[in-house]
């Protein structure tokens, strides 16, 4: 069930950070497993004589206006392609699911803008979202990537990025090259999908 909140944070790839671990409970005893990735948030959790896993993992959408970030995150949670919306909106997203059939909470946050330092400095784990018929959406893209694993390279930290060239379905207007495209989020060590939310291209591969 997806509810939508204020304003700032969350949805998460399930396959992508299915490593994740929260912190095994029982009743009698607590048993820690191996340490969680830094971008996963474990929350202690009780249900009588059950062992649990409880995971709050959040994630970031970054990219410049009119890319689709909103449009994949409606697409994905309710099924629907909306055409318009608020660019200046910052809004968070809450949604069940299970990685590794443990149950997790995903925390999306809808980013209102592309170049706010928090967003880059948190230790979260960011989708950047490009838009294939605009190359200028794509060198956002790629600027906002590099400033991301400068940062964590600086803190000794991790982070997961997935770079999504979306709007396939304006495939006659392409002016980014896929292969390119791939080839970057190689080097930089990104998970790489190409989406369409109007046609429902890849949605849910890239978000789960």
């Amino acid at each position: 069930m997806l509810r939508r909140r204020g304003s700032a944070p969350a949805v998460v790839l399930q396959q992508h950070f299915s490593e994740a671990k929260g912190i095994l409970l029982r009743a009698d005893r607590i048993i820690p497993p191996p340490e969680p990735p830094k971008l996963c948030k474990a929350k202690r959790v009780r249900y009588t004589g059950e062992a649990v896993h409880f995971v709050i993992i959040t994630l970031f959408f970054l990219g410049k206006e009119g890319v689709g970030k909103s449009a994949l995150l409606v697409r994905f949670s309710t099924g629907r392609f909306i055409h318009e919306y608020d660019p200046t909106l910052e809004m968070t997203y809450d949604m069940c699911a299970e990685i590794d059939e443990d149950p997790a909470i995903l925390h999306i946050t809808d980013t209102a803008s592309t170049h706010e330092p928090v967003y880059l400095s948190q230790n979260e784990g960011f989708i950047i979202v490009y838009a294939i018929d605009e190359p200028r959406t794509f060198e956002t893209a790629k600027q906002l990537i590099k400033l991301i694993r400068e940062l964590k390279k600086q803190r000794g930290q991790q982070t997961a990025i997935v770079l999504v060239g979306n709007k396939v379905d304006l495939s006659h207007s392409r002016s980014v090259c896929k292969q390119e495209a791939f080839e970057f989020a190689s080097e930089y060590e990104c998970f790489f999908y190409e989406t369409s939310a109007a046609n429902d291209i890849n949605v849910k591969n890239c978000l789960s």
